[in-house]
């Protein structure tokens, strides 16, 4: 077994494609193997219920469902979402519930959690806005009726976490929504399995980090996709517009663990080619 790779190398790994104005995480809040991202309060959450600010939003397959993207507290209970609609507007309340554990003073780590949260929406969204209650902020909801997820989930792995935002060009839909993959974090790392998936789609999504560089291309079903490797992790990721959705899908790998070979390309195309 290996210790996880140090999270400066995997400050870039899993955001591969983002929406124009997106871009690479910054150092204070870079992604970590486990999903999760700096976080300057390492107190415990109260222990009564408060609302909080949530990061990103999408509808869904199923059009009553709201899902939102928010970084939570190693120490957090449970998550609530109440969305409202007036037919004017879109509220979303995300509420967490107390801690976990029986002793709520206990120290927290500082990490944040990259969590989602799910509610009822009530009518169909369309082009509106959803606001977040906590701040008064308004947000375009990234349209997740076409998300696309491997299926099955690759060995050893399971559903990590999502993040993205909606945008909205005119009266083109855009931005990008990404979830992850992640082996067990369990602090250690298995030879056989110490890489993440990370699945990115998005209408104007792009190449965000100038580490990513051209190797050919290689067929995904009946597209072909260009094919990538960041020169410093050794991660490979393959992206292509869907011809169905015009959507623009990348699949990277996460490499989680020091001195371990990314996936063959092979094993990507095989990830790819499952999506549904």
């Amino acid at each position: 077994m290996t210790g996880r790779r140090s999270a400066s190398l995997v400050r870039c790994a899993l955001v591969v494609v983002l929406a124009a104005t997106a871009g690479c995480a910054a150092e204070s809040t870079r992604p970590l193997a486990s999903g999760t991202t700096v976080s300057a309060d390492p107190e415990p959450t109260s222990t009564a219920g408060h609302v909080v600010a949530w990061e990103g939003v999408r509808t869904d397959r199923d059009p009553q469902v709201l899902v939102v993207a928010y970084t939570g507290g190693s120490c957090d209970g449970p998550a609530e979402l109440v969305v409202t609609d007036d037919g004017a507007a879109v509220t979303a309340a995300l509420t967490i519930h107390g801690v976990l554990g029986a002793d709520p003073s206990a120290a927290c780590d500082a990490a944040g959690h990259g969590r989602s949260a799910r509610g009822h929406l009530p009518h169909p969204l369309a082009a509106r806005p959803v606001v977040d209650a906590a701040n008064g902020k308004p947000h375009v909801a990234f349209d997740g009726s076409r998300l696309l997820a491997p299926s099955p989930v690759p060995a050893g792995r399971a559903f990590a976490y999502e993040t993205g935002s909606g945008d909205r060009v005119g009266d083109a839909a855009s931005g990008f929504w990404v979830r992850a993959y992640n082996p067990p974090d369990d602090g250690e790392c298995s030879p056989t399995v110490a890489h993440g998936i990370a699945v990115t789609q998005g209408l104007t999504a792009q190449v965000a980090s100038e580490e990513w560089e051209a190797q050919g291309h290689a067929s995904v079903g009946h597209a072909e996709a260009a094919v990538l490797r960041d020169r410093i992790s050794g991660d490979l990721a393959l992206t292509w517009r869907d011809a169905d959705s015009g959507q623009v899908i990348t699949v990277s790998s996460q490499v989680l663990c020091a001195d371990t070979p990314a996936p063959s390309l092979a094993d990507m195309q095989a990830i790819a080619a499952s999506l549904a």
